[in-house]
């Protein structure tokens, strides 16, 4: 048994033990809960709230993140009706939602432990602070402090089970929590979070058909990302076409444009470039070749020095690259790195001799990555060069014809597997058995 697999198994069996005590413990007081009908009708149309809102989780374009709205339900029900009912109805819609995304019983029994933990101890501290349920929201004094220990307690302790799963995840030891691993967790349910307030009052004055209106803002945002994920999917689509264009044309590059778009792509990720511009980045590097269709092959794959009329013409490619894109709405910002990937640091690149920070970032990276591929990659007239003399040579001209510190990034993220797992990503689905396996996918020893 690996370390890490001790360690996944030491943190299910942690909160499987957490969560059945505190489900013993909050168990004692259902039976004391008003079981009349119209009670009994509201506790069942809240899990079916519960339950939509946690198989609704709401995307967020360009993040790779998701919105749900379940913690503020969860804390409502907390409010509304006493720590035993909210944990059970937390347990209940995970199981739920579980089932109905098919996913494994392990995992949904992890994920309804983990609410047993989260909503248990939160409605517990809510009791503990002299918190009653319906009692935050009928004008009585001292509410206010129970409630506001009960959202931070449920933001805190989510992040804290969030930040130890990746722990676990990662193969670090349970203690060792990032920042970054909890960051998410906490900005999202103190968001929310106060919504959970709102929720429940707006149970106590209009009944829980009243609150069912809560869903519809979700589903709105649903059916927004839907619309907005097409018509991302339809510009890569087109993108993508138009990249096997510039493949059609000249197979001995195939797939050159597909690696320099992922290797763009994590470097504008490690730099932080906003979600829009990383976007950017990589349709302008699946496109940054498109005008070499324009030129012709006996230039392009000469195992001779060109000549002075050749070398001009190979250079217009940027020029027409931006030509044939920069008319397409979406692929404004696209265009302009397609137009500079071959301008340099030093204003010796072509074909408009821009220098330093006029060159767009994402050609910045492109410049890099292209280079190592094409030093790398086997040609008709040579042998690919290993990654580490390809390293040494990106650092020699970094200053001048590549930005040093775009070439340590590059250097860095590469050797370290980044690169490789990039491709590894996404890379079957584009070429599968049918495309090359990257010469330079193993970084340097």
């Amino acid at each position: 048994m690996t370390t890490e697999s001790r360690s996944a198994l030491l943190y299910r069996g942690a909160v499987l033990g957490a969560a059945g005590a505190i489900l013993a413990t909050v168990a004692s007081g259902l039976p004391q809960a008003p079981w009349s009908p119209p009670f009994t009708v509201s506790v069942l149309l809240w899990a079916l709230l519960v339950t939509l809102a946690e198989v609704s989780p709401v995307p967020l374009p360009r993040s790779g993140a998701h919105l749900t709205f379940t913690p503020a339900f969860d804390l409502s029900a907390v409010f509304l009706f006493g720590p035993g009912l909210a944990t059970l109805l937390g347990c209940l819609s995970r199981y739920a939602a579980g089932v109905l995304a098919r996913r494994p019983l392990r995992a949904a029994t992890l994920s309804a432990a983990q609410a047993a933990i989260v909503i248990g101890a939160t409605g517990m501290l809510f009791v503990a602070a002299g918190g009653r349920p319906r009692a935050p929201f009928a004008g009585e004094d001292g509410s206010v402090v129970p409630a506001a220990a009960a959202l931070a307690a449920y933001a805190l302790l989510r992040a804290a089970l969030a930040g130890s799963e990746a722990a676990v995840r990662d193969g670090r030891p349970l203690p060792a929590l990032r920042w970054g691993d909890l960051k998410w967790e906490l900005m999202h349910d103190l968001l929310l979070l106060p919504f959970g307030a709102v929720l429940a009052w707006v149970q106590i004055k209009t009944g829980t058909p009243g609150a069912a209106y809560s869903l519809i803002p979700v589903l709105v945002a649903r059916y927004s990302y839907r619309v907005w994920d097409d018509t991302r999917r339809t510009h890569l689509a087109t993108v993508r076409a138009l990249m096997s264009t510039i493949d059609a044309f000249d197979p001995f590059t195939r797939g050159h444009s597909y690696r320099i778009s992922r290797y763009a792509l994590r470097l504008a990720r490690h730099f932080n470039l906003p979600e829009r511009q990383c976007e950017e980045v990589e349709y302008g590097a699946l496109l940054h070749d498109i005008g070499r269709t324009a030129i012709h092959l006996d230039i392009l794959q000469s195992p001779r020095p060109l000549e002075a009329h050749e070398r001009a013409m190979l250079q217009t490619h940027p020029t027409i690259g931006y030509e044939i894109v920069k008319d397409l709405p979406f692929l404004e910002g696209a265009a302009e790195i397609v137009h500079a990937h071959h301008e340099q640091p030093d204003g010796k690149g072509y074909p408009r001799g821009l220098k330093g920070s006029q060159i767009p970032p994402g050609a910045r990276y492109i410049m890099v990555a292209a280079a190592f591929d094409a030093m790398t990659q086997d040609r008709p007239y040579r042998r690919g060069l290993p990654p580490q003399t390809a390293y040494d040579e990106l650092r020699r001209h970094a200053g001048s014809q590549f930005f040093p510190e775009v070439v340590e990034a590059f250097i860095e993220l590469h050797r370290g597997g980044a690169m490789a797992r990039e491709l590894d990503a996404a890379d079957m689905q584009f070429y599968g058995q049918s495309g090359e396996a990257p010469a330079a996918r193993r970084p340097a020893a």
